[in-house]
């Protein structure tokens, strides 16, 4: 902030003591102007407001009361600071233009050293409320782009979740659709399949080599339809729309078990939430964990506990592994966390995640019921 010379305007019908304040007050660096009525001082204010009025109180046409008050009466010079000047020396005159709300008095003849000193001292007050309204405008100001920026922040934060939300909502739906294309078209054509060649197989006099080479391709189908059933499940379980959450449950816990080696203990209260989508959060939350202790944990038994807490899911995965490291839990490369917290924040639920070194990890999340 620049500060400009400072202003001072002279009111006074008496050339003598204009010239006398005049010299005295530009010897100080102070930039002044000097009328002899009330009427040249509106004139001159119209033109520039000064920072300093020294006022004289027994003026003809206006006394300095009246110029004062309607000084004070205008929007724009209210905040003007004014000291009045005369060689009236009655107190009651001196209070009453105190009471008015001017700064001071400076009596008549004047004292140079007392006009520089008051004059000097009002100025530097002035200054200094300058710059504190320089600088609450500055703060006002940096608050409000603050405040903006938070607001833009925290839009684009929503915006991101709402974002989010879509693109679970729009994944879950083509895993849905997928998983149904999968298991009525591939599923069903594998099946029929199936049958032609054990019909083929049936009604077959060839050799046993032939016999045998039909049984191996029986097999092959076999194992075809159950890894399609396996993919079809995995994207999709219908088992968690038909019968809900705890058998969807089991059934993953099982095939899970028979895939990885890793134990599974259940223990399991029935819950089911009337918001399908909520149930598939907490499955997808159960596939996303058990996924991390297969894939780093090292753990020989997962532990499951499913119950309801004061109207709310409350489910818990922990394992016997080598606990998760502290740095990988907020890390912004664990994406299955990161996928986790979102999926569970959008239900205004909580996740927590703790472990503790060849102690394995304990993960567990609540969301509303309903």
């Amino acid at each position: 902030m620049n500060l400009s010379k400072p202003s001072i305007l002279l009111v006074d019908d008496q050339i003598e003591n204009l010239l006398l304040l005049n010299g005295i007050l530009s010897k100080q660096g102070y930039n002044v102007h000097a009328v002899k009525s009330g009427k040249e001082a509106f004139e001159r204010i119209n033109v520039s407001v000064p920072d300093l009025i020294l006022l004289d109180i027994m003026m003809p046409e206006m006394d300095g009361y009246e110029i004062f008050q309607k000084i004070k009466a205008n929007e724009l010079t209210k905040d003007v600071a004014i000291i009045f000047i005369s060689a009236l020396c009655n107190t009651r005159e001196i209070l009453y233009g105190l009471e008015l709300g001017a700064l001071d008095y400076i009596s008549k003849p004047f004292n140079n050293k007392e006009v520089v000193a008051r004059v000097k001292n009002y100025i530097q007050m002035i200054q200094l409320k300058k710059i504190q309204e320089f600088q609450n405008i500055s703060l006002i100001s940096e608050i409000k782009k603050r405040q903006f920026a938070e607001r833009e922040i925290l839009n684009a934060n929503h915006q991101l979740e709402l974002l989010n939300t879509r693109l679970n909502d729009i994944r879950e739906e083509e895993r849905a659709t997928i998983a149904r294309e999968i298991n009525d078209e591939l599923g069903q054509s594998l099946t029929a399949l199936k049958i032609d060649l054990a019909w083929t197989k049936d009604n077959t006099t060839g050799t046993t080599d032939i016999t045998n080479k039909i049984d191996t391709m029986i097999e092959t189908v076999s194992d075809v339809i159950k890894k399609i059933q396996r993919i079809s499940t995995d994207l999709r379980p219908s088992i968690l729309d038909d019968l809900g959450l705890v058998p969807a449950i089991e059934w993953y816990s099982g095939e899970f078990q028979n895939r990885t080696g890793i134990n599974c203990h259940l223990n399991l209260e029935y819950i089911q939430s009337a918001d399908i989508n909520k149930n598939l959060c907490v499955f997808r939350v159960l596939q996303e964990g058990f996924t991390n202790v297969a894939r780093h944990a090292d753990a020989k038994n997962i532990f499951v506990k499913l119950h309801s807490i004061n109207d709310y899911i409350h489910l818990e995965i922990s394992d016997d592994g080598n606990g998760i490291k502290t740095e990988s839990i907020n890390s912004k490369n664990s994406l299955g966390l990161i996928g986790i917290r979102e999926r569970i924040k959008h239900f205004n639920g909580t996740f927590e995640i703790a472990a503790k070194a060849d102690q394995g990890t304990k993960l567990s999340i609540e969301l509303p019921i309903n």
